[in-house]
């Protein structure tokens, strides 16, 4: 999945739905990719957790093309949201040793 097969990295084209600034919440669609996840609509949410934490909120609807193995698509989206959400929280903690 990542990298493919033929040595090229993996790549998703995403279109913005929708985004409500104050819910902390926004969707988004797959438009096209090299890794079938072509037209899944992904929603993302952050949650006051309480203890100065944040529950993410990750859900996705996905349509995988022909040849394309459900769960290696899962695999590599939990891996890529884990490693966003951890170069979020890098910069939050970045940003309060700054100020």
């Amino acid at each position: 999945m990542f990298p493919q097969k033929d040595g090229d990295r993996s790549w998703v084209k995403e279109r913005l739905v929708s985004m409500d600034s104050p819910s902390h919440s926004y969707v988004y669609r797959m438009e096209a990719s090299n890794m079938g996840l072509d037209g899944s609509v992904n929603s993302l949410k952050f949650v006051d957790y309480g203890d100065d934490s944040t529950l993410v909120d990750w859900s996705f609807e996905i349509n995988p093309i022909e040849g394309t193995c459900e769960d290696r698509i899962i695999d590599y989206l939990g891996f890529l949201y884990k490693s966003s959400i951890n170069r979020m929280e890098g910069a939050i903690v970045a940003a309060f040793k700054k100020g």
